[in-house]
């Protein structure tokens, strides 16, 4: 048996980065609900989280890419920006049309975005240009 531990998939990363940034995402949003509007707490929640996820998903979710970080955050950041404007959209759908707690539809936002960001990065965002 091998005294190094096994490093975990390239998806179990992701979502363990991912559910960091969530987390910012979510309880930061959660904290400025107190003082602003709800799709503007999400607003804000997602300017917290981006940092997080963009640092975590460069050195440790894809770090076997090979994309330069001059590369990967404009890339990352266009990624997270798209998928961002579809968490919006499905927020204030869920806001209007649900009788769910903020927190609640904002929680369910985030898991269902959170697949294609894993794509659109997995696929573009942390890919070595050549």
């Amino acid at each position: 048996m091998s005294s190094e531990l096994a490093v975990p998939s390239q998806a179990l990363r992701f979502v363990v980065v991912g559910a960091l940034a969530a987390t910012t995402h979510w309880l930061t949003a959660m904290l400025a609900m107190q003082w602003i509007v709800p799709l503007v707490a999400n607003i804000v929640g997602f300017c917290c989280a981006f940092p997080v996820s963009f640092a975590g998903h460069f050195h440790w979710s894809f770090r076997g890419h090979g994309a330069l970080w001059l590369h990967a955050l404009p890339r990352f950041a266009a990624v997270a920006l798209s998928s961002f404007a579809g968490n919006e959209l499905l927020y204030a759908a869920l806001l209007a049309w649900t009788p769910w707690h903020p927190g609640v539809s904002l929680f369910i936002t985030l898991l269902v975005v959170a697949a294609s960001t894993f794509a659109l990065s997995r696929g573009w965002a942390f890919v070595k240009r050549h």
